[in-house]
């Protein structure tokens, strides 16, 4: 996976930041491979997310199976709590985080700010802004084609997290303006919870499959068959959820 996030940020950097440095760029894009950059930035933030989700999800799954034993509204506490961690944690705590800090950081050197500028210009070094930020998305995006392979918490985290966030953005900033990007943040308002929802179901699924290996009491794999009944929903709800955000 290493070696082919190398090769495609190659191909990235002579296809996006060579030009641009060489060309019709602004003075400080000939200093640095912003997109490149930010491609490195998203991917390892993929990897650190898919990372964490998956630590998450192997300790929440022993506890969901133990609180079986007692109550099924017990055990439905922990694998549900285990998806809002991957969820509001992973994708607004670490993702939009890193995504705000790399506007900022980028916007403090692409946009100059000059009352001497037309519209025409700040119009033209946003959209510079966007498209270079794009490249945070595509990074974790690329991960997430490997993560898809792992299935289960890998590829909702990683793909919902990333590529369709700063993509979006840029797509819809491209057509709409900062209008595109206003109506975005408000479809994604709700990512969060798609990705808890998301996360409950491989959680309750594992916890059933740890309950009959362990050849646990058969009220035990009963409360688990009901969790993962409830799983099954909600992973419909939340390939809803990423259509109508692809939508």
């Amino acid at each position: 996976m290493s070696v082919f996030c190398l090769a495609f940020s190659i191909l990235i950097y002579f296809a996006v930041d060579f030009p641009e440095s060489t060309g019709g760029g602004t003075r400080y894009m000939r200093y640095m491979p912003y997109t490149t950059v930010a491609f490195y930035i998203g991917a390892a933030t993929s990897m650190l997310c898919g990372f964490i989700a998956m630590r998450v999800a192997v300790y929440t799954n022993v506890r969901t199976t133990w609180c079986c034993n007692t109550s099924i509204f017990d055990c439905f506490h922990v694998a549900f709590k285990g998806g809002k961690v991957l969820g509001f944690a992973l994708v607004v705590g670490i993702c939009i985080l890193i995504l705000q800090l790399i506007i900022i950081w980028y916007r403090a050197i692409v946009l100059t700010s000059s009352i001497q500028q037309n519209e025409a210009d700040i119009t033209r070094e946003v959209r510079q802004l966007f498209e270079m930020v794009a490249g945070y998305g595509l990074g974790g995006s690329t991960v997430a084609l490997f993560g898809r392979v792992g299935g289960g918490i890998y590829f909702p985290i990683m793909v919902s997290a990333m590529g369709i966030i700063a993509l979006t953005i840029w797509i819809s900033f491209t057509f709409a303006g900062m209008y595109g990007v206003l109506a975005t943040i408000g479809m994604l308002g709700c990512l969060p919870l798609a990705l808890a929802i998301d996360g409950y179901a491989p959680i309750a699924d594992n916890a059933g499959g740890i309950s009959e290996m362990s050849n646990l009491d058969h009220s035990v794999r009963e409360n688990t068959n009901k969790l993962d009944a409830a799983g099954n929903t909600t992973v419909a709800i939340g390939k809803g959820f990423r259509s109508a955000r692809l939508a």
